[in-house]
C-alpha cells in the first residue's frame, strides 16, 4: 500500500511537472508574441515620425509614445532609434532569403527574370520602410546589407569579378527602384521588373 501511495505521488509530481513546463513555454512563446509586436510598433511609429520630422529630431520618449510602449521595452529591444532601423533591414532580409525560392539553393544566373522580380517586387513588398530609410539618409544602410547579402549567396568564393559585377546589379536594381519611386510609381511594377531584366541581360549577360 505504501509502495501504491508512492508511485501514485511520483505519477502525480510527474504529471504537475510537465504541466508547469509547458504553462512556462506557453507564458514563453506569449512573451515572446508580445515582444515582436512592441518591436513592430515601435519601427511603425518611427516611420510615421520620419514622414513628420528630421531623424536627427526624434526623442525616444516622442517615439516610444507614439508606439504606446514604455521606455523599459524599447530599451529591452534597442539600443538606439539607428538599432531600429538596422535591425529591421536584418529582419527583412532575413524573410528574403526565406521567401525566395522557399529558402532553397538559389538557381539559375543572379541576374535572371526570377530573381530580377523578386528583388523589386521585395523593395515594392517593404516600401514605406525604405521610403522611409531614403528619407532619413539611410538608404545606404540598406544597399550595404543588400550589396553584402548578395555576395553571401552568389559569390562565396569571392571571385573578384564576380563581387564587382553583383555589386553593380544590386546598386543598379536599388537606383532603378528609387527613381520609380520618385517618379510616383506611374509605371506598373511589372514594366519596371521587364526593364531592369533587360538592362542586366546587356549587361551582365554573355
Amino acid at each position: 500500500m505504501l509502495q501504491s501511495v508512492s508511485v501514485n505521488t511520483l505519477i502525480f509530481n510527474s504529471i504537475r511537472a510537465n504541466s508547469n513546463r509547458k504553462e512556462g513555454l506557453c507564458n514563453m512563446e506569449k512573451r515572446n508574441q508580445r515582444n515582436l509586436f512592441s518591436r513592430e510598433c515601435i519601427v511603425m511609429a518611427l516611420l510615421r515620425l520620419i514622414k513628420e520630422k528630421p531623424f536627427s529630431s526624434i526623442s525616444i520618449s516622442e517615439l516610444t509614445a507614439k508606439a504606446g510602449v514604455s521606455r523599459v521595452t524599447f530599451y529591452r529591444n534597442y539600443t538606439s532609434k539607428e538599432e531600429v532601423l538596422t535591425s529591421y533591414i536584418h529582419d527583412i532580409l532575413g524573410d528574403y532569403i526565406q521567401t525566395h525560392a522557399n529558402g532553397q539553393q538559389h538557381g539559375g544566373t543572379f541576374y535572371d527574370s526570377l530573381h530580377v522580380a523578386h528583388s523589386l517586387r521585395y523593395f515594392d513588398q517593404y516600401r514605406d520602410f525604405i521610403d522611409g530609410l531614403i528619407q532619413c539618409g539611410f538608404g545606404i544602410l540598406f544597399l550595404n546589407e543588400l550589396t553584402a547579402l548578395a555576395w553571401k549567396i552568389w559569390n562565396p568564393q569571392r571571385d573578384p569579378q564576380l563581387q564587382i559585377q553583383l555589386t553593380a546589379y544590386v546598386g543598379m536594381l536599388y537606383n532603378l527602384y528609387i527613381a520609380w519611386k520618385d517618379g510616383g510609381r506611374k509605371k506598373p511594377l511589372n514594366d519596371l521588373i521587364e526593364e531592369a531584366h533587360a538592362i542586366c541581360e546587356k549587361a551582365f549577360g554573355h
